[in-house]
């Protein structure tokens, strides 16, 4: 889950791509060597034993796992406008999502994950641009569209990763806590907010409240830190 998307070209949107794509990548590894497991045993109970793996509560065998990119889509035309040009304002987040598609083939040079059947899947949830912060804050609760979007018995059993949890948490809607939701969660540290703070002419007040509201939010949502 992040704070940005393509084409704004932020470390908030470049590095979760990427992360999910070679995410995805390994998971689609993971799934053929699961798969391969099977073939070569007499029995999927046999392997069930072997690697531990339950059944869902209708008897039917277990899903592949995959990873799923969780990004904003600006419901204003002109926080699009003024973020993405007018040469990409998408009409619709499938536009955009096609977009984001076209730059992991061409760019990245990862058509493998860009593919939409096997690849990385794309959620999107609304979100506004704040043009005096430079940032982009959820409108509304971001669980809560994964939950109307997926199986909600899937983020049980989910690994979720928070790109800058601190924003994504900020302004956070009342709702189910992220490590209440799913069973680990991640949060990667990208920007500096404090350092940041300090060099506005108001830095001398907000750096410390911004700090002690970060730290707050971190370890409120997150079981695991890893600052870049």
């Amino acid at each position: 889950v992040t704070t940005a998307a393509l084409p704004w070209r932020t470390g908030t949107a470049v590095n979760p791509l990427l992360r999910a794509a070679y995410l995805s990548r390994r998971m689609k590894e993971i799934n053929n060597q699961t798969l391969l497991h099977v073939e070569e045993h007499e029995s999927e109970e046999e392997c069930n034993a072997s690697y531990n793996f339950t059944q869902m509560n209708d008897g039917s065998p277990i899903q592949q796992k995959m990873v799923t990119l969780v990004i904003p889509w600006l419901e204003l035309e002109e926080d699009r406008l003024e973020l993405y040009g007018p040469d990409r304002m998408f009409a619709s987040p499938y536009e955009q999502e096609e977009y984001m598609r076209e730059w992991l083939r061409t760019d990245a040079h990862m058509a493998d994950a860009a593919n939409a059947e096997g690849g990385v899947r794309i959620l999107f949830y609304p979100a506004r641009y704040h043009a005096g912060l430079k940032s982009i804050f959820a409108m509304g609760d971001i669980v809560a569209v994964l939950r109307n979007q997926t199986d909600g018995d899937d983020l049980a059993n989910a690994v979720c990763i928070l790109e800058e949890p601190e924003h994504l948490n900020w302004y956070r809607a009342p709702g189910e806590g992220w490590t209440k939701v799913f069973n680990y969660v991640v949060g990667i540290v990208h920007t500096n907010y404090i350092e940041y703070a300090g060099t506005q002419f108001h830095g001398l007040w907000t750096a410390p409240a911004i700090q002690v509201m970060s730290s707050a939010m971190i370890r409120a949502y997150c079981h695991k830190v890893i600052k870049l």
